[in-house]
């Protein structure tokens, strides 16, 4: 039995049958209820993808898993530059990068968030190292006005906001296995999220507004020059001009989660 659902546009037709294996191209495909509906996401070169999302302004799938322009799936005509970094494939099919923790990253479009008082940041990551100051998004050091998202050596996170740092506590990451990492920023309050749970907040008066001016420059899983570079790898990186609520993370994970075996 099969059930046919648009999504953007495009008819998808999902089949309540198990998989054959995780992500395999075949019509073996089993949908989630959302909001009373059946949405699978959709099929790209044979592979089954969500869509890129409400409010999205970058989303990064990994397709075609070659070259060194990371095409942007957000119809908003942000590709990404890697440098250094390693195509790789996860047995289900996604295409994601890996680093090397030395001068592998990808340079991300000038001015993403800039002017953005709410916005999300979506990633999947692989850590292969827990070490102090390593980069995972944010603008390259040079910028005059820095927001960066940090690990931290005991599996917590840094964020800097206009020069204002604060660290979250209750170790979020981790090493050896695959886990999405959801930041949820609104006017003074940053939210993380690893597999769906929340899991802890930063809030500060004292932070900023992100600087409407132009030429910040963004990076991702390093910031260039500085020595920042993340040991690990990354897939399905996002980011959006809102701030997600719990419900709409949870909603995709459970989306995703097939992608990476979990």
């Amino acid at each position: 039995m099969s059930q046919i659902v648009i999504i953007n546009g495009r008819p998808i037709e999902c089949e309540r049958k198990p998989y054959l294996a995780v992500g395999q191209p075949s019509p073996w495909r089993t949908p989630i209820e959302i909001n009373g509906k059946m949405v699978y996401g959709v099929n790209i070169n044979g592979y089954d993808y969500p869509p890129a999302g409400t409010g999205s302004i970058l989303y990064y799938p990994g397709l075609p898993g070659q070259g060194a322009t990371i095409w942007d799936r957000s119809n908003q005509g942000r590709d990404g530059t890697k440098f250094g970094a390693t195509w790789k494939r996860l047995p289900g099919g996604l295409w994601y990068l890996d680093y090397d923790g030395g001068d592998d990253y990808v340079a991300l479009p000038d001015d993403l968030l800039s002017g953005l008082n709410y916005c999300t940041i979506e990633m999947w990551l692989y850590l292969d190292v827990l070490a102090n100051s390593k980069q995972l998004f944010g603008s390259t050091w040079t910028d005059p006005f820095p927001i960066y998202i940090e690990i931290r050596a005991d599996g917590n996170i840094g964020v800097d906001q206009g020069a204002v740092h604060r660290t979250t506590g209750g170790g979020i990451l981790s090493v050896d296995e695959w886990f999405k990492l959801t930041c949820v920023k609104n006017a003074t309050t940053w939210l993380f999220y690893r597999n769906e749970v929340f899991k802890e907040s930063i809030t500060s008066v004292d932070y900023p507004a992100i600087d409407v001016t132009t030429g910040h420059a963004y990076a991702l899983m390093e910031s260039p020059n500085l020595g920042r570079n993340v040991d690990g790898s990354c897939a399905l990186f996002g980011a959006r001009n809102i701030a997600l609520s719990p419900a709409e993370d949870q909603n995709n994970y459970q989306l995703e989660k097939h992608l990476f075996g979990v």
